[in-house]
């Protein structure tokens, strides 16, 4: 199992810390959304806490990003937490 770099955390939290200031939302938005605190959405923008892929897909369509395009060549494997709740199994974003 790759390990998940603090640089890839970093560059994934940054994509979506500019697709969601380029499409105009707050972060308050994105979080009711979501069901989420604020401070979830917060996390994640920093690279603190990571999305399932699943996840992060539905996070790239509320902030405009392809999320084959800005991810896959990261080749992340998010499984270190999630947003929603608890894991299932492993999950990649090629999948």
């Amino acid at each position: 199992m790759p390990h998940i770099t603090k640089h890839n955390r970093q560059t994934m939290a940054r994509h979506l810390r500019l697709g969601r200031q380029t499409r105009g939302h707050s972060v308050e938005r994105i979080a009711a959304a979501f069901g989420v605190p604020v401070s979830v959405i917060e996390k994640v923008e920093t690279g603190h806490l990571l999305p399932t892929s699943v996840e992060l897909h539905r996070m790239c369509k509320w902030y405009g990003l392809d999320a084959y395009a800005v991810f896959w060549p990261l080749r992340l494997r998010v499984i270190a937490s999630t947003v929603f709740g608890a894991r299932k199994q492993d999950d990649t974003l090629h999948t």
